[in-house]
């Protein structure tokens, strides 16, 4: 199965994603491989998920550490989180958009437009291929891009869904 989806380093070998990126990945003998340009890519597992589209969330182990590059801080909480702007940015394969159809997109200083305790709603636009992406409000991750209409509507799954996982796996 082939599937391409964003993905954010949260340590030197832990990367997180959406769940429903690995979702039908299930030959154990082919590799899920992890690209950063300009580096090779690089073989992954998977550590822990969430399981299902109400916890849409994933953590992968990279068969090597990835240097010089700072990884970006998962936060636990944010008491004032529908007043926080939320940025989210991932990869897209969404066509006329870069070369080979792979572009880096972001929206910043979205607004929140609903919570619900296993998602959450922004006005930020996100792009085919942005799921697994961050969804960050003051330079940490707050949750993982899981789904949207294209057009003027973003779920992401809340960093509280995946906290415990984070620091049981993260180095």
């Amino acid at each position: 199965h082939l599937e391409d989806c964003s993905a954010t380093l949260i340590g030197s070998t832990t990367i997180l994603t959406a769940w429903h990126c690995l979702e039908f990945y299930g030959d154990l003998s082919r590799d899920i491989l992890f690209r950063l340009p300009p580096l090779a890519p690089i073989a992954a597992r998977r550590l822990a998920d969430g399981g299902g589209m109400s916890a849409d969330w994933a953590l992968l182990r990279l068969a090597r550490p990835i240097t010089g590059v700072t990884p970006v801080l998962v936060n636990k909480y944010f008491p004032a989180l529908d007043k926080l702007p939320v940025s989210i940015a991932g990869y897209s394969g969404d066509s006329g958009l870069g070369e080979n159809g792979e572009q880096l997109t972001w929206q910043k200083d979205c607004q929140i437009t609903a919570n619900e305790w296993f998602r959450v709603a922004t006005d930020c636009l996100a792009y085919k291929g942005a799921s697994g992406g961050p969804a960050i409000a003051e330079g940490t991750i707050i949750g993982v891009i899981s789904a949207g209409d294209g057009v003027s509507l973003t779920y992401y799954t809340p960093s509280s869904a995946f906290n415990r996982a984070v620091r049981l796996h993260r180095r």
